[in-house]
């Protein structure tokens, strides 16, 4: 594990499988917080830094459109069968339909 998550569970729900090397959350749709403002708190929680320390979002992707393209429907379906996957700040990031984000670090 890198950074400062140093247990198999953590705060907000975010959560690091061993197995896999990767950590997950399950973004709440109706929360408070943007799907895109979960990635970069979740990179930040893994870092064990700052979210202002980390590179802007949309450098690699545009935080509005992420968060409008996976969002349920107006009629609150949900996009089960959509992710879209991008690096930022040297993680690969997941980010499915249905509100899971996985978050795992680039390998060399």
């Amino acid at each position: 594990m890198t950074g400062g998550l140093n247990s198999d569970r953590r705060g907000g729900g975010l959560t690091y499988d061993q197995r896999t090397e990767t950590y997950s959350l399950q973004h709440d749709w109706h929360g408070d917080r943007s799907v895109s403002s979960a990635v970069v708190w979740m990179v930040a929680e893994i870092e064990g830094v700052d979210p202002i320390e980390l590179n802007p979002l949309h450098d690699c992707v545009d935080p509005d459109a992420l968060d409008r393209l996976l969002a349920p429907t107006r009629g609150g379906t949900r996009r089960t069968g959509a992710h879209v996957s991008f690096i930022y700040s040297g993680y690969h990031v997941t980010v499915y339909g249905d509100g899971e984000i996985a978050v795992s670090h680039l390998r060399d």
